[in-house]
């Protein structure tokens, strides 16, 4: 069927009652400002086309903040510390946005070419699973080390382990799990697409973004026979997200909601903060 454009309305019912509007990333502002005049063109009349600049012009790029640990590596036992096969981590939802088809198949990859990985099957699921996940537990059950969701201090433990943080999501306005990895000292590998290239600073796009499915398997490959490299790569790269640590950004936050309640808007004003 076609689909329901009930919530759409009401997110743009929302901005445009709106004092100011914030996004998680440049990609959300800007993937939903482009997708607004193909939805306002759903209306015979009235259209409110002239809508677009107005919201446009009140809106903002305000991060997440993610609890974030302060401590660095060096303080975190992973496979370059061990004799342990590098450890790769999912912790996303299994859900079918997220693309699981794909991460499976670059690690069957990495198994028909026998090279040795851990695996750590994390996240939460909502009603039935992806049926890749049946088959990958099954072909992959020598490799895997964890399943399912993880209570705090287990996801702690595993995210201090983790060698490698890999998406293949088809959906992704922040990234709040691969932010999380990364900081602890996993080395990520993500898609050239979507919110993922903001999360990291452009001097580690070249290592750590593929382009496509034959992309993230050779870089896959180089990150499990070059340990030591990956290691040092994620090492740089981890107090990078610090930026996103919610005790830098909740000044920040602060900072935004004083000067909607200070005069610059008026004294009932709203804001609309559209969600990850």
């Amino acid at each position: 069927g076609e689909r329901d454009h009930h919530y759409v309305f009401i997110n743009y019912a929302s901005m445009l009652a709106a004092d100011h509007i914030f996004f998680n990333s440049s990609y959300h502002l800007d993937s939903l400002l482009t997708a607004l005049p193909r939805f306002l063109n759903h209306f015979p009349e009235f259209n409110e086309r002239q809508s677009i600049d107005a919201i446009r012009a009140k809106s903002s790029v305000l991060p997440v903040g993610v609890a974030l640990p302060t401590t660095d590596r060096s303080d975190t036992t992973n496979s370059a510390t061990t004799d342990a096969p590098p450890l790769i981590l999912w912790n996303q939802r299994w859900e079918y946005d997220k693309n699981p088809e794909a991460f499976f198949a670059a690690l069957f990859a990495m198994q028909a070419a026998r090279l040795p990985f851990r695996l750590a099957l994390c996240g939460q699921q909502y009603g039935k699973r992806p049926s890749i996940f049946d088959t990958a537990l099954a072909k992959l059950a020598d490799h895997i080390i964890h399943i399912g969701h993880a209570d705090r201090p287990r996801y702690r433990q595993l995210l201090q382990a983790a060698d490698i943080v890999i998406s293949t999501a088809h959906h992704e306005f922040f990234g709040i799990s691969i932010v999380e990895a990364v900081a602890h000292g996993a080395f990520p590998l993500l898609p050239r697409r979507l919110s993922y290239p903001e999360l990291l600073p452009a001097d580690f796009h070249q290592s750590c973004l593929y382009d496509n499915q034959d992309d993230l398997q050779a870089h896959l490959r180089r990150a499990l026979t070059q340990p030591q490299e990956t290691a040092a790569i994620a090492r740089r790269l981890a107090p990078t997200m610090q930026r996103f640590n919610w005790t830098r950004l909740a000044p920040l936050y602060d900072n935004h909601l004083r000067m909607l309640l200070n005069g610059r808007f008026s004294a009932d004003s709203r804001s609309a903060v559209i969600g990850n």
